[in-house]
C-alpha cells in the first residue's frame, strides 16, 4: 500500500520551487556601523567616531573594518554607505595563516561608496581557512555611515 500525500502536505508553496534542487535558502543581511571601521595608520591619522554611529576622517587615510559571517553562507551583494561617493571600497579575505601579505578581493573590482556590488568573487565564506573585511581605499574629510551585506544560508 502507498501512501501519497501530495506536494502540498510535504512543503510550504512557497518553497516548492526549491525541491527539486534539494536546497532551501533564506537571504539574511550583516550590518557594519561606521565606527566598527578603524584607521591602517593609527599613529598618524585621526578617525572620530560619534553618537550618530558613523565615523569622520580628518587626516588622510584609508579605514577597514572586521566582517564576520556564518561559515558556509553566500554573499550576494556589498555596500558601503558614506558621505563621498568619490571614494572607493573593497571586500576582501586573507588566509588565517598568514600575516595577511596575501589576500583575495571579493569585490568584482573596486567600486565607489554608494555603489552596490552584486558580482561577488569567492562568494562562499570558509571561516576555517579565512578571515574577512572591507576596506576603502584612502579618505579625507570623509565620513563612512557604514556597510551591508546580503547572504544567504542553506536552511
Amino acid at each position: 500500500m502507498a501512501l501519497d500525500f501530495g506536494m502540498d502536505t510535504l512543503f510550504k508553496s512557497e518553497d516548492r520551487d526549491n525541491v527539486g534542487l534539494g536546497k532551501k535558502t533564506k537571504e539574511d543581511y550583516l550590518s557594519i556601523a561606521g565606527t566598527q571601521f578603524m584607521t591602517t595608520a593609527q599613529s598618524t591619522s585621526t578617525v572620530y567616531s560619534n553618537t550618530k554611529g558613523t565615523i569622520d576622517t580628518n587626516t588622510v587615510t584609508p579605514v577597514v573594518a572586521q566582517v564576520n559571517l556564518p561559515h558556509g553562507c553566500t554573499v550576494t551583494a556589498v555596500i558601503l554607505y558614506g558621505n563621498d561617493a568619490g571614494e572607493q571600497w573593497v571586500l576582501s579575505r586573507t588566509d588565517n595563516s598568514t600575516n595577511g601579505a596575501s589576500k583575495d578581493d571579493l569585490s568584482a573590482g573596486v567600486f565607489n561608496i554608494n555603489q552596490e556590488d552584486i558580482k561577488i568573487d569567492f562568494a562562499q565564506i570558509n571561516n576555517r581557512k579565512y578571515r574577512y573585511y572591507i576596506h576603502t581605499t584612502t579618505l579625507e574629510g570623509d565620513i563612512v555611515y557604514g556597510a551591508r551585506i546580503t547572504y544567504n544560508t542553506e536552511l
